[in-house]
């Protein structure tokens, strides 16, 4: 009787510990294979990463904000960037492209930066829209029902400090420039006429590219930034679970296997332990 009920709590306590087992190892692989579906699509998402770094098409916008000082008030044009950043996957990757073209053309986005690469199967399209501010938060709610969304943040950051440097760097070249063409003197040496010119055309450089990045915080060209990038999901949800499956049932039988050899071998030195403690005590104690 003590035989079979060991054998018996034995054998709950081996179906447990695998059930145990399966099913730890099968939520962790659906987990997985939820967060990373689709065939090369970690390598896609970490080349759609790389371009937005890569990006760097400034978009600012405008805001005028009344700010309270005391008893009175102030008005603030503030300079701003806004981005907001997707990554989505579809199943209908061609038919879900196409709503993201007809969504920017619906609200005029201009788009800065396209990339598209991978093969059928594991496609990524990476874009990057300039977006009117009116049109900003409208726009992202249409994007973000393209595909299955994995994953959004939206950002905005003060950029007003750093206009006003551009500001005050290009009054600055513009005085130093003022102040060069006043030294033309007629009757100079050559060469000093030479250096000076050089010099001044030098600052007049600078001041240009200022006037290009200032450009892009004017009220023409004040845009918003959405960067979307859809990846291709192939995997079948039937056929992924049915692996996983496959999968965790062999690796709990692995993992049981491995158990049971460790119990047996402690249980076998727990045996020849106890063996030679009886002999050692039987040669210490003949007469016992």
């Amino acid at each position: 009787m003590k035989m079979k009920r060991r054998t018996r709590i034995a054998l709950i306590a081996a179906v447990t510990l695998f059930a145990l087992l399966f099913t730890l190892r099968l939520v962790s692989k659906l987990s997985s294979s939820h967060s990373s579906p689709g065939q090369g699509y970690n390598f896609d998402q970490k080349m759609s990463q790389n371009d937005s770094s890569s990006f760097r098409k400034g978009n600012y916008a405008s805001e005028r904000i009344v700010v309270r000082q005391g008893s009175g008030q102030q008005v603030v044009d503030q300079k701003y960037e806004r981005i907001a950043d997707m990554r989505a996957t579809s199943r209908n990757f061609d038919s879900d492209v196409v709503r993201l073209r007809e969504i920017a053309t619906k609200v005029d986005a201009v788009i800065q930066r396209e990339n598209a690469f991978g093969l059928a199967g594991s496609r990524t399209l990476s874009l990057a829209l300039g977006i009117v501010p009116a049109n900003f938060d409208s726009t992202v709610e249409a994007v973000r029902r393209v595909g299955k969304l994995d994953s959004i943040s939206v950002t905005k950051t003060d950029r007003t400090t750093d206009f006003k440097a551009l500001e005050a760097k290009r009054l600055s070249l513009e005085k130093a420039r003022d102040g060069l063409k006043a030294l033309r003197t007629a009757g100079a040496a050559l060469s000093d006429l030479v250096a000076l010119e050089t010099k001044i055309l030098e600052i007049e450089g600078h001041i240009q590219e200022l006037g290009v990045s200032l450009g892009d915080y004017t009220e023409a060209n004040s845009f918003c930034t959405i960067e979307f990038s859809l990846s291709e999901d192939s995997s079948r949800g039937d056929a992924r679970i049915l692996v996983a499956m496959l999968e965790s049932f062999g690796w709990a039988i692995l993992v049981e296997v491995g158990v049971a050899a460790l119990i047996l071998a402690a249980s076998g030195i727990a045996a020849l332990l106890a063996m030679a403690y009886a002999r050692f005590r039987k040669a210490q104690n003949p007469a016992a």
